[in-house]
């Protein structure tokens, strides 16, 4: 685990850390990529986050989600200490089962859906 401490800063309405060169370089080596997002988890003060590195404007960065500040009683401009690794276990999100019922009675509809879907976005949906 990597552990590092940063400023929550806010771009736009969205808080984040932005990753340190070091742990970055380490994480590439773990996830075997140098493309995001990179599945990660970890701890924001103490407290366990399952979350994504994203890369955005040139600068990769861990967005802290409310539920993350929350859990963690964190906000913009608390200084908060980050541990994280590179996480990787496939991550499936189910379809709830009403909607997979339509997507399978309506193929033009799942079609549709699909090709909306970015190939990385794919492997991420149970469809």
């Amino acid at each position: 685990m990597y552990k590092f401490r940063k400023v929550i800063e806010i771009i736009a309405v969205n808080p984040y850390v932005e990753i340190p060169q070091n742990t970055l370089e380490k994480l590439f080596i773990d996830a075997k990529r140098e493309k995001g997002p990179i599945p990660v988890v970890g701890k924001l003060n103490g407290k366990k986050f399952e979350a994504n590195v994203i890369k955005y404007l040139s600068l990769w960065r861990l967005y802290l989600n409310t539920p993350m500040r929350k859990d963690s009683d964190t906000k913009v401009g608390d200084k908060v200490t980050i541990e994280l690794e590179f996480d990787s276990k496939e991550r499936i999100t189910p379809i709830p089962p009403l909607f997979q019922k339509t997507l399978n009675e309506n193929i033009k509809a799942k079609t549709l859906l699909e090709s909306f879907l970015h190939p990385e976005k794919k492997k991420s949906y149970a469809i």
